[in-house]
């Protein structure tokens, strides 16, 4: 084995990154939806179901915005020195990932606490979306 394949891929690891963060929203949105669906005790008065589904919609609007903020700071990966873009800019990219699981998998609790199932579907959709936007082949190409 040579020097350089036994040193970090930090391309490789964004991806694999990546890949776990958008597996896991899948993943734990299904199982919310699933056991959420009959376990959380259902939400009769409908001002705090319009409340939550307002503060889900409200979450990924922010979700949205802070993804735009988070993309506009990323500078342009130089096609020679892509190694080390990707190991500068790591931080910012765990950032945009984390953003639309973080919002998909609370936004998914939420709805499902306002029993409102079609808005837990479209908000993990919505971070399913948002992640395939932002993968790794995709934002080295800004």
């Amino acid at each position: 084995m040579t020097g350089s394949e036994s040193s970090p891929n930090p391309e490789r690891t964004a991806r694999l990154v990546h890949g776990m963060l958008l597996l896991g929203t899948v993943v734990v949105g299904c199982v919310v939806i699933a056991v959420g669906s009959r376990a959380f005790p259902t939400v009769s008065d409908p001002l705090p179901r319009t409340l939550l589904r307002a503060v889900v919609i409200g979450l990924a609007l922010f979700g949205t915005v802070a993804l735009q903020i988070v993309r506009r700071t990323l500078p342009a990966a130089p096609a020679h020195e892509r190694q080390a873009w990707w190991a500068a800019n790591a931080p910012r990219l765990v950032a945009l990932w984390a953003v639309p699981e973080g919002v998909g998998i609370a936004g998914a609790v939420l709805a499902v606490v306002a029993r409102d199932m079609l808005v837990a579907v479209l908000v993990l959709g919505w971070a399913v979306v948002m992640l395939f936007l932002h993968a790794p082949g995709r934002i080295a190409e800004v």
